[in-house]
């Protein structure tokens, strides 16, 4: 007997199934006006979509939901903004856009009704459509990629894609947020029947923490997303001082938004790129992912300083809040006050949420000590301009006015560990992480709740070729929930181990909360790269090179170019590299092998202002087919700078791995044992399976 289509469908399971339970709301009519709750959007009677909030379309909701009903501000601050601090004048605001929305006016209102004393109340004629909802009744696979994917622990879902929307699902937005980045290829793909059971066993490990580790949406404009443009000095002066002045003003400003995790701040590197330079506001929010960009103006009249903010929506224009404030310019109160006065406004005009947890951190004064505070802001200056001789020297300063200073004990422990590379006279590379270490850890003492200390301290770690403390404090940053974008110093850490996936993930995520970030997107390049990825590594090239000229991408893209076997050129665009490089490959280019070698085997035993420029010399070896040199050199990179051994997974060390020395090199910084007490790292997929590190 032939079956029927459907035989077929109740056999396997329809798509969806249908629900014989009561019809459910699905939109709300009045006046012409359409509340679909499926999308939560509202419509005009038109058919064109109004621009409302998250937080006012729920209010309206919520509102025509209790139709005649008053509710008072109280319940609607606690329903629509549950958990959490806000000011009865945010709940205004909404109630304006709503107004606005629907063309009714507070004196004269056909939709929303002021009751004095008691609250708010819809009082339009509405209609309710209802309709049965479908739901899946199976489960489809999405694609292999997510044959390994444990389900999402919901105490594991971040707090920004808990608070999409409230009544979501959000193991399930996690879920299916896994899904979209296995579907684009942004994770790192591996088919079941390909995986032996000890590489399984790693890949389930490196997996438990990727799928625990969600950052909420990381693709297009994000819910909370804002730029914070460098402010206009108006003083006709312009002297040091006021530079310094606005600078750290600027600084200040994007730093107290930070606390705010349901807002997405991009950092003070992108926003001040010679990228974004003579660009209009609407690409300026194109380029830079968010819905809202702040200006601002500074005019100086002696001792006092009047700032005038305003936030505008890029895709349009118009403005949406402004302020003007006035701050004695000699008064650290004043000028805190001012800061906490700005966070906090812009955090309500965009509707976000501060949580009681946040709030005592925007009112808290981060120090006593205004030359302190002085000092951490010049610190901050030189930190971002990559000069970490003078960012120690400054946070150092500012230390010993107020040891307890946490923005500038943050500058003191970074600046230290990237001087390790380069130590300073009379230090040695462990002088230098002894001192970013025990800093990190009393950061850790004195805000056990923020990331940066447990990021710092893992990346420390690292360099001290301690593994098991690594994934310790990023277990830790999972419990803490913290989003992917907030680990992205740890990428290079974790690709040191092999943990691609969890790279790749990490650098996707901060990108789009960073666009113009150039070391994030050049870490994912070469993590690309590293797992063969060729195509999306050059797409990410490309996106840096029109972003700016020089950046981290082009010493990235020196190790592509050899590894792919082509003939690199553009040596101006590096950063930190001799001139001896340039010459040898050209040497190489022009057929002189054996005068590229005779400078290999001296460049040995020399010395070198930075460890990292042995790397460069191993890829040369590397080039020649002369594996032991390129062993040798890496060690000498390594010995003092374990995570350097992120680049050793680039293609042009495919044939060094194999080597008979190369076993040494994981021996020696500890990989080796940490891979055989817990299982191989996903780099051991079906392209490197026939090399030796997938064999240990």
């Amino acid at each position: 007997m032939q079956e029927t289509g459907d035989d077929k469908a109740a056999q396997n399971g329809s798509a969806f199934e249908t629900d014989y339970t009561s019809p459910d709301i699905i939109e709300y009519r009045f006046h012409g006006f359409r509340l679909d709750v499926t999308t939560h959007s509202l419509y005009d009677p038109d058919g064109e979509l109004r621009n409302l909030s998250m937080r006012a379309l729920d209010t309206l909701k919520l509102l025509i939901e209790h139709r005649g009903q008053a509710l008072s501000k109280n319940t609607l601050l606690e329903t629509v903004w549950p958990d959490t601090f806000v000011q009865e004048n945010n709940l205004n605001q909404v109630i304006s856009s709503i107004r606005k929305a629907l063309g009714d006016s507070k004196n004269s209102s056909q939709f929303i009704k002021t009751l004095i004393g008691k609250g708010y109340c819809f009082v339009a004629d509405l209609e309710e459509i209802r309709a049965h909802k479908t739901t899946p009744a199976t489960t489809v696979p999405v694609s292999d990629a997510l044959q390994h994917v444990p389900p999402l622990p919901p105490h594991f879902v971040t707090e920004t894609a808990a608070r999409r929307r409230p009544g979501s699902a959000t193991v399930y937005g996690a879920v299916l947020m896994l899904a979209m980045l296995g579907i684009l290829g942004l994770g790192y793909r591996l088919k079941k029947a390909d995986v032996d059971p000890a590489t399984a066993t790693a890949q389930t490990s490196e997996n438990n923490i990727v799928n625990a580790l969600t950052g909420g949406e990381i693709n297009g404009i994000m819910r909370g997303s804002i730029a914070v443009l460098p402010f206009t000095n108006l003083s006709g002066d312009g002297s040091r001082a006021q530079q310094t002045f606005a600078m750290g003003l600027h600084d200040e400003l994007i730093n107290q938004l930070s606390q705010m995790r349901s807002l997405k701040i991009v950092s003070r590197n992108s926003v001040i790129t010679p990228a974004l330079q003579g660009l209009s506001l609407q690409e300026l929010g194109a380029k830079l992912h968010v819905g809202s960009v702040i200006t601002g103006s500074i005019m100086f009249i002696e001792d006092q300083a009047r700032i005038k903010l305003q936030m505008l929506n890029p895709a349009n224009g118009v403005i949406t809040w402004a302020y003007d404030y006035d701050i004695d310019t000699g008064s650290l109160k004043d000028m805190i006050e001012a800061n906490r006065a700005m966070a906090a406004e812009v955090a309500h005009a965009l509707e976000s949420d501060v949580s009681m947890v946040t709030y005592p951190e925007i009112l808290s004064s981060p120090t006593s000590s205004f030359e302190a505070y002085r000092y951490n802001m010049a610190a901050r200056h030189a930190y971002n301009n990559q000069n970490f001789r003078k960012t120690l020297s400054l946070s150092k300063r500012a230390l010993a006015l107020d040891p307890n200073y946490q923005g500038a004990l943050y500058h003191f422990a970074r600046s230290h560990f990237y001087l390790a590379s380069s130590p300073l006279d009379g230090m040695t590379t462990e002088d230098h992480m002894k001192r970013s270490l025990e800093s990190a850890e009393r950061l850790i003492a004195l805000a056990p709740d923020k990331y940066e200390g447990y990021v710092l301290k893992a990346s420390v770690l690292g360099a001290l070729k301690d593994w098991e403390g690594v994934m310790a404090e990023v277990a830790h940053l999972k419990a803490m929930n913290a989003p992917l974008w907030e680990l992205q110093p740890l990428a290079p850490v974790l690709m040191s181990l092999g943990y691609y996936q969890l790279s790749i993930n990490i650098l996707q995520a901060n990108i789009q909360v960073e666009p113009l970030n150039g070391f994030g997107r050049g870490f994912l390049m070469a993590a690309y790269e590293a797992v063969g990825s060729s195509m999306q590594a050059r797409m990410e090239y490309d996106i840096g090179e029109e972003l700016t000229p020089q950046w981290w991408g082009d010493v990235v893209n020196f190790f592509i170019a050899l590894g792919r076997g082509e003939q690199f050129s553009d040596f101006d665009a590096l950063q930190g590299t001799s001139d001896e490089v340039k010459e040898m490959l050209q040497d190489i280019y022009t057929g002189d092998r054996a005068r590229t070698l005779s400078k290999l085997n001296a460049a040995m035993y020399g010395q070198v202002s930075s460890t990292s420029r042995y790397v460069h010399y191993a890829a040369i070896a590397a080039l020649l087919d002369e594996h032991g040199l390129a062993v040798d050199f890496l060690k000498r990179s390594v010995r003092d700078m374990p995570i350097h051994l992120h680049w050793i997974w680039q293609p042009v060390f495919r044939e060094t791995w194999n080597h008979p020395q190369f076993v040494t090199l994981l021996e020696d910084t500890d990989v080796l044992n940490y891979w055989q007490q817990h299982g191989l790292p996903s780099i051991c997929d079906t392209r490197h399976e026939e090399y030796f590190i997938c064999h240990r």
